[in-house]
C-alpha cells in the first residue's frame, strides 16, 4: 500500500496475467471501497488496476498488489462524508496524477469505477477532472445505492450522478444495487460482486477480446474502434449478454421478444429508455448449424428492428461464426438519458430527508422532562431468589444463569434494587473473565444451546463482545462495566413484545416491524429512575438502534448525537445477530458477517468502532472455522493486531458430528507456506 512518499511502481506490477489479447487496453481506477472491489474484478482478468481509497481497512483485503493500492490521508476513511473525500483527493492530487500516469504507460483508455454513495467513491467526477489532461478516453462504471442504504448514501449518489452527467466525457455505466440485491441479509455483498462480474465485467471483457478470438470467424466484424466509439458516446451506457436457443434463431419474432426480455432481466440498471440511445452495438455469435437455420436472416431483422426502436441511431453490428454450438447475443446501448432509477433515487432521498428533518424538529420542540418522583417499589426478586442464581466461576456458568434472570426481570414493570444487584454481579464477573483471557470469545461463537433462549443468549454474547471491544477502544475498567451492563439489557424491551412476533419463523410484516421498533423505548422505561444505575445505561438502550446516517430508530438521530457506548453495542449487536441462527433464517458464516459489517461501516455504523472490532476479531472472526492450504480445517482461536488476515488457528476434526480440537496450532503471521483458503463450517457444509 502506498502513500505520497512511496516510489511509484512499474506499470507491469499493476495488472494480473492477461489471458488473451484485447482490443482496448483498459486501465482501471477503483475509487473508494466499492470501486476497489470492482477494480479487483478487472484485475483478475489481467487488466492493470489501481485502487484509490481513504480507508486502509477497505484497501487491505483487495487482491490487487500493494503497488496498486493508493491510500489517501491517515487511513481512517471519509466516514461517508463526500466533502471529506473531496478534500483528501484535492490534497493528494499530485500523487494521484503520478500513479495514473504510470497506469497509462500500458493503457490507452481509463475506466473509473466507484460506488456513487460513498464518501470517497462519490467523487469520481472530481477525480476525472483532475486527470482529464492525461487521457482523452475516460468512461465510468458506478454503483447506485440499494433501497436499504441510508439517506446520506442516497444524497451522495444523487450529487455524484449529477456531477458525472455534467462532465461531457465518456459513457457512464450504472449498476443498480436495488436490482441486484433485495435486502442486506440475502446473499450479501459477496454475491452482489459475483453478479456484477457475471452481468458487466465478463461480457465487457468478452466484447473487448472478440476481435482476437481464434475460435470465431467474423462474418461482420465488430472492431475495437466500434467498442471505443460506443463508450465515448457520453450519456448512460448499458450492456447485456443473452444465451439463446436454436428455436430463437429460427423465429425472428421470438428473438426480438427474448432480447427485450433479457434487457429487463440482465442489464444492471432499471428504467432505461432505448429510444434515447445515440449508439447501439449488436453482436450475434452462433455455430454453423444455427447459421443455417436462419442466423444471418435473424441478424438483419434484428438490426433493422433496433434502428427503428432507437429512432435511427448508429448501429455497430457484429456477426460471428463459432466453432461451438452455443448461441450468444450481445447488446450495448449508449448515449442514453438518465434511467428512471435515478429519478426514483432522488425522490426517495427527498422524502427521507423531509422525514429526518421532521423527526429532528419534533425532538427540538419536545419539552425537557420534569423531575419525576421516586418510583414506588414493585414486586422484586426475593433474597432467596437472588441467592438461587448460581453465578459460577466459569463463563459457561455465568451464561447459564443469565436467561432465568433476564426472564424474571422482563416480567416486572421496573427494575428494582435486587435485580440491578444481580445484573451488576454478572457484569462484574464478565469484566473479570474478559480482562485476561480470550477464551470466552470462543463461547460467543457457538450455536445457542436452545433457540427458546436466543434473545437472552444474544444479549449475553453482545455484552461479552462489548467488553473486549470497549477495552480495545481504551475505555477505563469502570466504563467497561457500565458498557457490559447496558449491553446485557440492550434488548430488554423485546421481552415485552408478543412472542408470536419475536419468534416468528418468517420475515415480518410492516406493522410487525413497527412493533419491533418500539422495544428501545420499552426497555428504557423499565430502567427509568432506577437508583444506583448509571445515566448512560438508558441512553444506550434508546440509541443502540440509531445509525450514523440518521436512518435508525426510534429518533432518527445521527453522527455524534449517538452515544459512544451505543455505537459500540450496535456493532456487537449486529455481528452477533447475523452470525447466529434466528427463527426465520440460517446464520451467516462469521467471515460473511464481518464483511457485511465492513460494508455497513461506510455510512451506517461508526467506522472507527468497526475498525477496532476487526482488530479484535480479525477478518476471520475468533471462533469461526477456516479451510487451510494444507487441506486441514481449523478454528480461529485468537487474532493478531495489524494482521487481520493472519489469525492464530487450531486444527480440528469432526467426529460423529462433534468438533474435536487437535494440538496443532498455526501462527499464520509467521507461516509462509500455510494460508487460509476461505471460510467454512464443518458442521453445516454448503453445497453451493
Amino acid at each position: 500500500m502506498e502513500d505520497s512518499h512511496a516510489e511509484i511502481p512499474r506499470t507491469a506490477e499493476l495488472g494480473g496475467e492477461m489471458r488473451e489479447r484485447r482490443g482496448i487496453n483498459f486501465g482501471v481506477i477503483g475509487l473508494g471501497g466499492c470501486g476497489g472491489r470492482l477494480a479487483e474484478l478487472f484485475h483478475r482478468l489481467g487488466y492493470p488496476a489501481i485502487a484509490v481509497n481513504t480507508s486502509s481497512a477497505d484497501l487491505s483485503p483487495l487482491s490487487i498488489p500493494d503497488e496498486g493500492k493508493l491510500l489517501l490521508g491517515s487511513g481512517e476513511g471519509s466516514g461517508g462524508d463526500i466533502h471529506n473525500g473531496r478534500r483528501l483527493i484535492e490534497e493528494n492530487e499530485e500523487i494521484i496524477r503520478r500513479k495514473i500516469s504510470q497506469l497509462l504507460e500500458s493503457s490507452s483508455y481509463l475506466l473509473i469505477l466507484s460506488g456513487s454513495g460513498g464518501g470517497t467513491g462519490g467523487n469520481s467526477a472530481l477525480l476525472a477532472e483532475k486527470i482529464r489532461d492525461l487521457s482523452e478516453s475516460i468512461s465510468f462504471i458506478t454503483v447506485l445505492p440499494a433501497d436499504f442504504e441510508g439517506t446520506q448514501v442516497k444524497m451522495n449518489a444523487v450529487k455524484a450522478i449529477q456531477e458525472l452527467s455534467e462532465l461531457n466525457m465518456g459513457s457512464i455505466m450504472m449498476i443498480d444495487s436495488a436490482k441486484l440485491i433485495d435486502r442486506p441479509g440475502e446473499g450479501g455483498m459477496m454475491r452482489f460482486y459475483e453478479r456484477v462480474g457475471d452481468l458487466v465485467v465478463t461480457p465487457l471483457d468478452e466484447l473487448n477480446a472478440i476481435s482476437y478470438d481464434e475460435s470465431l470467424l467474423p462474418l461482420y466484424p465488430f472492431d475495437p474502434s466500434d467498442l471505443r466509439g460506443l463508450m465515448l458516446q457520453g450519456g448512460v451506457m448499458t450492456l447485456m449478454r443473452l444465451d439463446l436457443l436454436p428455436a430463437d434463431i429460427s423465429h425472428p419474432g421470438r428473438l426480438i421478444f427474448r432480447m427485450w426480455d433479457g434487457m429487463l432481466r440482465l442489464t444492471p440498471i432499471s428504467g432505461i429508455d432505448p429510444t434515447t440511445a445515440s449508439g447501439c452495438g449488436m453482436l450475434l455469435v452462433a455455430g454453423e448449424e444455427a447459421m443455417k437455420e436462419g442466423g444471418e436472416k435473424c441478424f438483419e431483422i434484428l438490426r433493422e428492428h433496433l434502428a427503428q426502436v432507437t429512432d435511427g441511431c448508429r448501429i455497430y453490428p457484429g456477426l460471428y461464426l463459432s466453432s461451438e454450438k452455443h448461441i450468444s447475443l450481445y447488446l450495448i446501448l449508449s448515449g442514453l438519458d438518465l434511467p428512471d432509477r435515478v429519478a426514483e433515487l432522488r425522490e426517495e432521498t427527498e422524502k427521507e430527508w423531509e422525514k429526518l428533518q421532521g423527526k429532528r424538529e419534533r425532538l427540538e420542540a419536545k419539552p425537557a422532562p420534569e423531575a419525576q418522583p421516586e418510583i414506588e417499589r414493585v414486586e422484586s426478586l426475593t433474597e432467596e431468589e437472588l441467592e438461587s442464581l448460581r453465578i459460577l466461576e466459569t463463563p459457561g456458568g455465568v451464561r447459564d444463569s443469565f436467561p432465568p434472570l433476564i426472564g424474571r426481570i422482563a416480567s416486572l414493570d421496573r427494575i428494582g434494587h435486587s435485580e440491578l444487584t444481580a445484573l451488576k454481579r454478572i457484569a462484574s464477573r464478565l469484566a473479570e473473565m474478559t480482562r485476561s483471557s480470550r477464551e470466552p470469545l470462543l463461547m460467543a461463537a457457538e450455536d445457542y444451546p436452545a433457540m427458546g433462549d436466543f434473545l437472552a443468549l444474544h444479549s449475553f454474547n453482545v455484552a461479552l463482545l462489548s467488553a473486549y471491544l470497549g477495552r480495545g477502544m481504551k475505555m477505563s475498567e469502570e466504563e467497561v462495566e457500565i458498557l457490559i451492563l447496558a449491553a446485557l439489557i440492550h434488548d430488554l424491551g423485546m421481552f415485552k413484545l408478543s412472542r408470536e412476533i419475536v419468534f416468528a419463523p418468517r420475515r415480518l410484516k410492516d406493522e410487525e416491524m413497527n412493533e419491533i421498533r418500539r422495544h428501545p423505548e420499552l426497555g428504557a422505561e423499565m430502567v427509568a429512575n432506577t437508583p444506583d444505575l448509571s445515566v448512560q445505561v438508558p441512553i444506550v438502550l434508546i440509541h443502540e438502534h440509531e445509525r450514523m446516517d440518521g436512518s435508525g430508530y426510534p429518533e432518527g438521530i445521527s453522527g455524534d448525537e449517538i452515544h459512544h457506548f451505543a455505537r459500540i453495542v450496535s456493532v456487537c449487536d449486529i455481528f452477533e445477530a447475523i452470525s447466529h441462527r434466528r427463527p426465520h433464517r440460517d446464520p451467516f458464516l462469521p467471515y460473511e458477517a464481518m464483511r457485511q459489517m465492513m460494508e455497513m461501516s461506510r455510512v451506517q455504523l461508526d467506522y472507527k468502532v468497526v475498525r477496532a472490532f476487526v482488530d479484535l476479531m480479525s477478518i476471520y472472526p475468533i471462533g469461526s472455522f477456516v479451510k487451510l492450504s494444507t487441506d486441514e480445517v481449523a478454528q480461529v482461536v485468537d487474532s493478531v493486531p495489524g494482521y487481520p488476515f493472519h489469525p492464530i488457528v487450531r486444527v480440528i476434526e469432526v467426529e460423529e458430528g462433534r468438533i474435536k480440537r487437535k494440538d496443532m496450532v498455526y501462527y499464520l503471521k509467521d507461516e509462509t507456506d500455510i494460508k487460509i483458503v476461505g471460510p467454512t463450517d464443518p458442521l453445516r457444509p454448503r453445497t453451493s
